[in-house]
């Protein structure tokens, strides 16, 4: 009598998924951080006193500058690692992940306010790091076919 067990689900599909979450994610933080930072040295040089973020750095230049490289280009360097499949691509989305992180607790400490904004940037980074590891969970960090020279 031949048996046959019920077929087991591989999740494959769902590494698919997640795999573009990761970086659908990454783009869209590198394009709002871009859009922010260059608001914000925009914003600086136009002079105009409506600018709805009250941060203490009078210099806004300075701080759209710093926001562009802290978030934006870790970001998107993730993205495009991420994109490619790269076996960095873990690591390099835990990074761009740590640097939201960084800049949300770095921002928290000048203003001295927890609002709803902070909160939801420190969420998208942990999802941010968190899926980059669930990504990759089941892959060797190092590529065991690789020989070394």
């Amino acid at each position: 009598m031949r048996t046959t067990s019920p077929r087991r689900w591989s999740g494959a599909k769902t590494l698919r998924r997640t795999h573009w979450s990761v970086i659908g994610i990454e783009a869209v933080v590198a394009v709002c951080a871009l859009y922010a930072g260059v608001a914000s040295i925009l914003h600086d040089v136009i002079g105009s006193g409506t600018w709805p973020i009250r941060t203490p750095p009078a210099n806004g230049v300075a701080t759209g500058v710093v926001l562009i490289l802290v978030v934006t280009v870790p970001m998107t360097a993730a993205a495009a690692i991420e994109l490619a499949r790269s076996v960095a691509a873990p690591l390099a989305s835990i990074l761009a992940g740590g640097a939201l992180v960084a800049w949300v607790g770095g921002r928290m400490m000048v203003t001295q306010r927890l609002t709803v904004l902070v909160v939801l940037l420190l969420v998208v980074g942990l999802t941010v790091m968190v899926l980059a590891v669930a990504v990759r969970r089941h892959e060797p960090l190092v590529d065991p076919t690789r020989r070394r020279e």
